[in-house]
């Protein structure tokens, strides 16, 4: 959301699984126990946050660019 409340992209649901390739690549890079040990959960496509904002980052790259009003 911007400062105004306003929705920057549309929403990401549980069943959204255009995230499976960020979810491989953070275990791939962190590991599956260790990923477990640290969020208490794994890295499933819609079904945590992480992989939803990886896919973001990546895909729409002017929403992960915006400045926000604590970087002014």
């Amino acid at each position: 959301m911007d400062e105004s409340g306003n929705p920057l992209y549309p929403s990401i649901i549980h069943w959204d699984r255009r995230s499976i390739k960020q979810a491989r690549k953070a275990l791939a890079l962190i590991g599956k126990e260790r990923f477990l040990r640290l969020a208490g959960n794994l890295p499933y496509p819609g079904g945590i946050s992480l992989t939803g904002l990886l896919w973001l980052k990546e895909r729409e790259t002017a929403i992960s660019r915006r400045p926000s009003n604590s970087d002014t």
